[in-house]
């Protein structure tokens, strides 16, 4: 049984984030879990822009024995009071370790739903769920999205382990 944040990462669909989240709540491995917020009130605790491995150097450094506090702690600042757009530095418990509110430019927005790869994958696993075996072709027919699309979704549902396309060329 996966356990650790290294072991899930294994699993389909599961990435970084929600690997270190169960492996911190649901087992105790002392673990960052890293989401938007954390990368936010870590970024303006050291006053620069984190990501990628100083953002999990800063992390390693700050979590405690207790991660998974730590983590919902983190969290919940990020959320409620060190907001994107408009942090609540008067209400922070913890202002004094703040090295630079400004430092954190919130990413751009995610573009719209309607229309995207995200959608297009939607409909493919909820045709496929419902009839497995079908082509690329009907999967577009009954869907009434653009083939070429449906077909990138399939290509990239099947890298990620979610569907199997046969030799016969049915998702399944």
């Amino acid at each position: 049984m996966a356990r650790t944040a290294a072991d899930l990462r294994h699993l389909p669909g599961v990435g970084p984030y929600t690997a270190a989240a169960v492996a911190s709540f649901a087992f105790g491995q002392q673990v960052a879990a890293l989401d938007t917020n954390a990368r936010r009130v870590l970024s303006r605790w050291h006053g620069a822009a984190l990501s990628g491995a100083e953002l999990a150097g800063a992390a390693a450094a700050e979590v405690p024995r207790d991660a998974a506090a730590w983590n919902q702690a983190v969290m919940e600042l990020g959320a409620t009071v060190c907001r994107p757009r408009s942090p609540r530095c008067e209400e922070c418990p913890v202002a004094d370790r703040c090295a630079d509110p400004t430092i954190y430019v919130p990413p751009p927005r995610q573009p719209a739903f309607a229309g995207s790869l995200r959608q297009v994958r939607g409909a493919v696993l909820r045709t496929v769920t419902s009839r497995p075996g079908v082509t690329v072709g009907e999967l577009a027919e009954s869907t009434g999205l653009d083939h070429a699309r449906v077909s990138e979704a399939v290509e990239g549902l099947v890298r990620d382990g979610l569907v199997a396309l046969d030799p016969a060329g049915k998702v399944s």
